[in-house]
C-alpha cells in the first residue's frame, strides 16, 4: 500500500486570547468557521450567528443582525494562507445600542470641548479688549495733562503693542520739549543777568 502521513498542528489558544483581550464587545476566533479557538464576551453565542457568517471566499464582511430581538453589528475577517485550505475567521459582535451610546458620548465630549473653546476664546478677547481700552483711556488722560502744561506723566503705559510704542514716543517728545524749555529759560535768565550787569556798570 501507499505510505500515508498525517500533519498535526497544535494551536495555543492563549495567543488568540491575548489578541482579543482588549477588543470591544464579543469576539470569536474560529478555524474554518467551525471550531472556536478563542472567545471573549457573552453578548451572543457563536452557534446563534454561525449559519449567518460567510465562507472562506469572502475576505471581509459586515452586517447588522437581529438575535433574540436585539440588534447587533457583526464584523467578520478571514485570514487565509496560500498553501492550505484552512483559514482563521475573526468575528466581532457589538450591540447596536452600545455603538450608538458610544457615538453619543463622543458627540457630547466634542460639544463640551467646542463650548469650552468658545468660552476660552471669548474670555481672551474680553480680557484683551478690556486691557486695550484701559490703556487707550490712560493714553488720553496723559495727553490731556500734557496739553494743559502738566508734564508729570506716567513713565510706562504697559503692554507691547502700537499704543505702548506711541505712548513711549509721546513721553520722549515731552522730555525733549522740557529740555528745550529749560534751555530757553536758562538763556532768558542769563540775558537778564547780562542786562543787570550792564546797567550796574553804567551807574558806576
Amino acid at each position: 500500500g501507499e505510505d500515508v502521513g498525517a500533519l498535526v498542528i497544535y494551536i495555543r489558544s492563549e495567543r488568540f486570547e491575548e489578541y482579543i483581550y482588549e477588543r470591544e464587545g464579543t469576539t470569536f476566533i474560529t478555524l474554518n468557521g467551525k471550531d472556536v479557538l478563542a472567545s471573549k464576551g457573552s453578548d451572543v453565542t457563536y452557534e446563534e450567528i454561525q449559519a449567518l457568517l460567510p465562507g472562506r471566499n469572502v475576505d471581509a464582511w459586515q452586517e447588522r443582525l437581529t438575535v433574540d430581538g436585539q440588534e447587533y453589528v457583526v464584523t467578520c475577517q478571514n485570514v487565509k494562507q496560500d498553501d492550505t485550505k484552512d483559514y482563521l475567521q475573526v468575528v466581532s459582535v457589538r450591540a447596536l445600542s452600545d455603538i450608538l451610546a458610544e457615538a453619543n458620548q463622543q458627540s457630547a465630549k466634542s460639544i463640551c470641548l467646542g463650548m469650552l473653546s468658545v468660552l476660552l476664546a471669548v474670555t481672551i478677547i474680553s480680557v484683551s479688549t478690556w486691557s486695550f481700552g484701559k490703556r487707550i483711556n490712560c493714553f488720553r488722560e496723559q495727553m490731556q495733562k500734557a496739553a494743559g502744561g502738566n508734564f508729570e506723566l506716567e513713565k510706562k503705559l504697559g503692554g507691547n503693542d502700537e499704543i505702548s510704542e506711541l505712548y513711549d514716543y509721546l513721553n520722549k517728545m515731552i522730555l525733549d520739549i522740557q529740555r528745550l524749555l529749560a534751555g530757553i529759560y536758562q538763556e532768558k535768565i542769563h540775558a537778564e543777568q547780562l542786562k543787570t550787569k550792564q546797567k550796574d556798570a553804567e551807574f558806576m
